[in-house]
């Protein structure tokens, strides 16, 4: 692994402090870079950067709401199996609020056309998804990037009630074709867990929404904070101890069993990320 650089993406999330002592238990020989940029776009360019600084042959890329487990490992082994053209390898994670497994906040990277690469970046405003957009691009300039089904962590969990807010309040732009399914599931979890309620309010909000829609932190912080203080929604402290890697594995190991025997959850992975889907090369758009 002497050939990997390592960066977290972070917005200032709740797990970001977890996030990197995980990777630092992972990788104990590496050093993990943190980058702090926004917009998304930003922050884009920035972890390119970094890589092409340290100029080694790969980077894994991790956002911060991201939680890994050793499971990472695999992902990195792909890298060893893929034609010398490919130039990102993405696994999967168990989303909390797109609750299936789906391709999210994970990266490995071949710095070899980072440089191309960052060209076709969009500007923030003009997407909703620049690094997917980016990465299709590449496909398309011959460059392709492969989908594994390698699990490597949990997304979305123990995140501040803001930053759930505006993550649905996007949803709902940006996977407005799971309108129902999304309503109905966080409806039915919002009795137990005050998340999935603020997750309802974001999304509610963005469905009224009609201006421009930015990947950003600090987009409609004002708008969002009178939100959550009118519903009396209190902010979470700072996370006081640790997610460890084992909370993660067993977390997505139960998912696992009931994504094998419950039809109501098998329904729901096929409509957002079929099994058809985790594995294979994409050459064009996803």
């Amino acid at each position: 692994m002497s050939n990997l650089s390592i960066v977290v993406r972070s917005a200032d999330e709740r797990t970001t402090t977890s996030c990197v002592v995980l990777l630092q238990e992972l990788f104990p020989h590496h050093t993990i870079h943190v980058t702090n940029e926004c917009p998304f776009s930003a922050a884009i360019r920035r972890t390119f950067a970094i890589a092409l600084e340290e100029g080694r042959e790969w980077t894994l890329c991790i956002d911060a709401d991201v939680l890994a487990t050793k499971d990472i490992y695999a992902l990195i082994e792909k890298s060893l199996d893929v034609d010398q053209s490919v130039f990102q390898i993405q696994g999967l994670v168990l989303d909390k609020f797109i609750h299936c497994l789906r391709p999210a906040g994970n990266h490995l990277y071949r710095n070899a056309y980072m440089k191309q690469a960052m060209e076709h970046i969009p500007h923030e405003g003009t997407s909703l998804r620049p690094e997917t957009d980016m990465l299709t691009q590449m496909a398309r300039l011959g460059y392709p990037w492969k989908q594994v089904d390698v699990v490597v962590g949990l997304h979305d969990y123990e995140q501040y009630h803001h930053d759930i807010f505006r993550k649905c309040f996007v949803h709902a732009h940006k996977h407005s074709w799971l309108d129902t399914i999304l309503e109905a599931f966080w409806e039915s979890q919002s009795k137990k867990d005050d998340d999935y309620y603020v997750a309802l309010l974001g999304y509610r909000f963005g469905k009224k929404y009609n201006g421009t829609v930015l990947i950003d932190r600090n987009h409609m912080e004002g708008t969002v904070c009178e939100m959550l203080n009118n519903e009396k929604i209190a902010m979470k402290d700072v996370m006081k101890s640790e997610f460890y890697a084992e909370s993660a594995l067993k977390e997505i190991e139960a998912f696992r069993m009931e994504l094998a025997h419950v039809k109501a959850v098998q329904d729901f992975q096929n409509s957002v990320f079929p099994m058809s889907l985790w594995e294979r090369m994409v050459h064009d758009a996803p």
